[in-house]
Order: C-alpha cells, then structure tokens, then sequence
C-alpha cells in the first residue's frame, strides 16, 4: 500500500515541520511558589541583549528595569504591579557573571554563567501570593528593558522611584532600548503549589 501526497498536502506538513523548533523554543513564564512568594522562572528567556553583553565586555555594568504585573485575565484588571531592577557585570578575568537585585532588598552572586545569572535574576523577581486569587487562574506579563546609561539631556536629575519608573516604561523616542514582554497564563496557584 503506498500512499501518495500532492505537492499541495506537502508543503504545509514541511512548513509546520520546520517551524516546530521556533516554538517549541518560545519564551514562556515558568512561575513556581515557595513560601508566601511566587518566583518566576523561564528556562529559554535570554535578557542579556547583544548590546549589553558588548558594554559588560567593555568593562560596564548593566541594569535591566523589569515590572512584573498580575491580572485576573489576559489583558484584564491588574491585580498587583511590582518592579524590580537586576545589575549584571561580568569578570574579564574569570569569564563569569555578577548578578544583583538593587530593590526591593539587597540580592547578590557571583561567578556565574550567563544563563544562570539571568535565571537567578528572574527567580529573585517576587510575586507575594497574597495577592493571588486561591480559585481562579491569573496571567502574569513580565516587561523588562536595559536601561539606557546616554544622558537625554533635559537635565533633570530627579532620582525618585516613581520619575525612575515613568522615564524607563514610557519613554518612546526613536533611539530608545526596546521594552521586551513575556506573558503566561492562565495559571493556578494549586497547580503552581505542585510544580515544584
């Protein structure tokens, strides 16, 4: 018995078989609860940017801005916003990586490689779960960007959290870093008590 395909029912079989590996490589949130927080974790994310491992070569530290937000639906009522900055810097010597979390509270290690610095930044981003609905399923979106070390020139020197925060998310000049998100959802706390 042979069976025999047209070109026609070939094609999206060859199509659908090549692109396989770029989803199946997606970045996605893997959040896990431990204690009274939910960590977030995200086994294929890579942060550390092209331009930002240049700067850490040359010798520069690095800071990513990162907010995490809870909803109760995709694109729904925001249950809880938190924001978190994470410093990387990288030893020329030894070819390892530093990771920091600046607030809130004090985070650090060191002699890392890449891809565990990102991860240790990403599990020291919090959720409390106190904000957590205990018997439905919640999405969380993670926004994350370096943060541009250029003056932009306005002369404000304001180092408040809040004009930090505005000046990071909202700044939408032609030369300014990309904002990348990643979402996940909808998950369940139970689920997530299990995960681990």
């Amino acid at each position: 018995m042979t069976i025999r395909l047209g070109f026609g029912r070939l094609l999206p079989m060859l199509l659908a078989a090549m692109m396989f590996p770029l989803f199946a490589g997606a970045q996605s949130l893997k959040p896990y609860a431990e204690g009274d927080q939910l960590h977030l974790g995200s086994p294929n994310l890579r942060l550390l940017s092209l331009e930002a491992k240049q700067q850490l070569r040359n010798g520069a530290t690095v800071t990513y801005a990162f907010r995490v937000t809870v909803s109760g639906a995709r694109n729904g009522e925001v249950r809880g916003s938190f924001t978190y900055h994470c410093v990387f810097s990288f030893d020329l010597w030894e070819e390892r990586y530093k990771v920091s979390r600046r607030e809130p509270g004090y985070r650090s290690a060191s002699h890392l490689s890449q891809s565990a610095a990102e991860s240790l930044c990403l599990e020291s981003l919090l959720v409390p779960i106190s904000i957590l609905p205990a018997d439905r399923g919640f999405w969380i979106s993670l926004a994350y960007q370096m943060e541009d070390k250029r003056s932009d020139g306005n002369g404000d020197t304001s180092s408040s959290i809040p004009g930090i925060l505005v000046d990071i998310f909202s700044r939408r000049t032609k030369d300014s870093l990309p904002i990348d998100l990643v979402e996940g959802g909808p998950f369940r706390l139970t689920d997530l008590r299990k995960a681990r």
